[in-house]
């Protein structure tokens, strides 16, 4: 036990820097001058988000739901807090400052799919945000996959 409680405490100092990384991602990106494709940024995370799950997955499995969260739960709860606005309010403001995106290239135009004009700077403000969108959520869908192996049938977290 004390061997997946090692791994489990790795994992989420894993999880903890990748979030930082995909954060730091987003201040990269939105200084960036080219503007990747976001579908490839998600494809980038989906694998990350996908063997976390997995992993905690097994371990919760494997363990009996035995394992502990390390750290103290207010800890804990504000880095969650934090994941969850951070991730909802980069959502939200996509979705209140392009209610009818995508923004796309058309001939020598920038539309939306209800067909009115953006400018060129909006345009690359909507790829910059649609780029970073899947690192913003990362962080949300870490804290909540590596919470798994420490939720029993109570669905309450024990921590360590």
């Amino acid at each position: 036990m004390a061997t997946m409680q090692r791994v489990y405490a790795a994992s989420i100092g894993f999880a903890a820097a990748l979030s930082v990384a995909a954060l730091a991602g987003i201040a990269v990106l939105l200084r960036a001058s080219e503007v990747p494709d976001g579908g490839d940024i998600a494809l980038g995370v989906m694998p990350i988000i996908l063997a976390f799950l997995l992993l905690n997955v097994a371990l919760r499995l494997k363990s009996g739901a035995e394992l502990c969260m390390p750290g103290p739960r207010r800890v804990h709860g504000v880095i969650t807090f934090l994941s969850v606005v951070i991730g909802a309010s980069w959502f939200a403001t996509g979705l209140f400052r392009w209610p009818a995106a995508p923004v796309v290239k058309v001939g020598s135009d920038f539309r939306d799919k209800r067909g009115a004009l953006h400018t060129p700077p909006d345009y690359i403000s909507f790829r910059k945000w649609e780029a970073t969108l899947p690192l913003a959520g990362l962080p949300f869908a870490l804290v909540a996959i590596t919470a798994l192996p420490a939720t029993g049938k109570s669905r309450r977290l024990r921590i360590c």
